[in-house]
């Protein structure tokens, strides 16, 4: 699946974007995996959270306890990934228009007028902001291992790619989906949710880390809806 697409009427434009994607690490997102140019995987968990500071002494410590635990306990590396987003309230502020047009009461219109005018004012000074929390869980080609010189010929060559086939996909991917388990089930054993996020949700995360300030306008499943329940 593309990640940037590209506008035929913008030659420049898109010549620029082809440039700035050849410097990505990410050369495809395919079933819901990472897929980097040099081969390896990776795979991304939504977590959900606990309001830490609203805990007791006791929960904290505990809380504190598990999180160790969690670490101790991983047999790999992964990457904790806090994303913090502007809180969008227009979906919201239109939900409370369309009631306000169905109430025939004067008086209930005017209180909801009143709040809406309220939440907007508040969410443009307040600049309210929603964190979502992801663990992202790596599976490295044992072939994929690059010396200094390999490196820097990479730096100076961003184009270059390893090309996988299917079969080898797929194993790649069997493993990196088994490894994911296993970090969600030990998540679970600290009180905390987790769900693999597919395709679409994967390159929303993409295209929201790479275009700060335009996630609003990008056309994908919402990463607050996901159920981690």
């Amino acid at each position: 699946m593309a990640l940037f697409g590209k506008n035929k009427n913008d030659s420049n434009g898109a010549a620029a974007a082809q440039s700035t994607q050849s410097f990505l690490d990410v050369a495809e997102v395919r079933d819901g995996v990472i897929m980097l140019k040099d081969g390896n995987l990776r795979g991304v968990l939504a977590v959900s959270s606990v309001n830490f500071s609203l805990k007791s002494d006791d929960e904290q410590n505990a809380i504190i306890s598990s999180y160790q635990s969690f670490l101790n306990s991983l047999e790999s590396s992964v990457q904790i990934l806090v994303q913090s987003r502007k809180t969008d309230i227009t979906p919201y502020i239109d939900m409370m228009k369309n009631r306000m047009s169905s109430v025939s009461n004067q008086l209930l219109q005017m209180q909801m007028a009143e709040y809406i005018e309220f939440i907007t004012r508040l969410t443009d000074v307040a600049h309210i902001m929603t964190k979502t929390f992801y663990v992202i869980v790596p599976f490295n080609l044992n072939n994929a291992k690059q010396g200094f010189f390999g490196k820097v010929g990479h730096i100076f060559n961003p184009r270059h790619s390893v090309v996988i086939d299917a079969a080898a996909f797929e194993a790649n991917k069997k493993e990196l989906l088994q490894r994911m388990a296993e970090v969600a089930q030990r998540l679970s054993s600290t009180g905390l949710n987790s769900k693999p996020l597919e395709t679409a949700e994967v390159v929303e995360l993409l295209y929201s880390s790479y275009n700060v300030g335009s996630v609003s306008g990008f056309q994908g499943s919402e990463l607050d809806k996901l159920d981690l329940q």
